[in-house]
């Protein structure tokens, strides 16, 4: 045993860990997620090859950070004099941050819906989040400068916040819930309609096969006005010839009707539930704690 606490507590091994998951959290942030769609479950990295990369040599560090920290804490109440108990309540802090993020890792569920103004999403609680209106603030250039979405959360035809402002450095924390502003859509879409009704509907860069021919949907002639104009659409025939035409609702071209030209202005919100959060300020605010007064207790001691 005496042998196993001596391994734990080796500060090459707890360097060792540390540059380790430093690296591993580089890689980790850097690789795609792959997540997608309109309403998706982000991946929570609950598998058997994040255990083996991250998770286990996390636990390794946990067990030699706790060592180190139970025995540096009985040496301060065996000796004699004054005691400095300012680096035992930050390697507590650490301890509980370590574990807070292990809980996190097990716990945390995360959810992405895209919305437009008027239509809602279901939480698993029975809450609805709906989206009031969207706004979209651009500096004087033209660059965009920030997507806003105001929404309204209930509960049971209760209102619990109303006519919120969602912004990306401003989320809404409700019940244990963190709302946050994800994404926006903001582009025109082409329906059309086929002999039979069918409608099928083409954003910007979307090809249709007609035949012999490929018809593509490049986008509006005034796509930042309220009214569209005309639909540019490019044909592509056996030949290889290439045209562009200006195509309006109501039109007709090979056998198929512009049934509507549409402007979709959508927002993504993210929706995070982390039962680990409170646990995490928490060890933020003891590492600070600690942090201080051992630098206090520095200070006071004789030069």
């Amino acid at each position: 045993m005496r042998k196993l606490i001596e391994a734990l507590s080796s500060l090459k091994l707890a360097v060792g860990l540390i540059v380790y998951l430093a690296v591993a959290g580089i890689v980790a942030t850097l690789l795609p997620s792959g997540a997608g769609g309109t309403v998706a479950a982000l991946p929570s990295g609950r598998s058997a090859v994040a255990a083996l990369l991250v998770i286990l040599p996390l636990l390794l560090f946990l067990a030699s950070l706790s060592t180190c920290a139970a025995r540096r804490f009985l040496r301060q109440l065996r000796a004699k004099g004054r005691k400095r108990f300012g680096p035992d309540v930050l390697h507590l802090g650490l301890v509980l941050l370590v574990v807070a993020g292990l809980w996190s890792w097990a716990a945390r569920v995360e959810r992405v819906a895209t919305l437009e103004p008027g239509e809602a999403a279901r939480l698993p609680d029975g809450s609805t989040l709906a989206v009031r209106d969207l706004r979209f603030e651009a500096y004087d250039d033209g660059r965009p400068r920030e997507w806003v979405s105001v929404v309204d959360l209930a509960r049971d035809g209760t209102t619990l916040v109303e006519a919120y402002e969602l912004r990306v450095n401003a989320p809404l924390r409700h019940g244990g819930i963190t709302f946050f502003q994800s994404s926006f859509r903001d582009e025109w879409i082409l329906t059309l309609r086929d002999a039979a009704g069918a409608e099928l509907k083409l954003g910007p860069g979307d090809g249709l096969a007609l035949g012999p021919s490929t018809w593509t949907f490049l986008g509006v002639e005034n796509p930042g006005g309220p009214e569209p104009g005309h639909a540019a659409v490019r044909t592509s025939g056996p030949d290889g010839g290439i045209r562009t035409l200006l195509v309006s609702v109501g039109e007709r071209f090979e056998g198929l009707e512009v049934a509507e030209l549409r402007r979709i202005r959508a927002t993504g919100i993210g929706a995070v539930s982390d039962p680990a959060y409170q646990l995490a300020l928490a060890a933020l605010a003891l590492v600070a704690i600690g942090t201080a007064w051992t630098f206090l207790g520095k200070l006071k001691e004789p030069a």
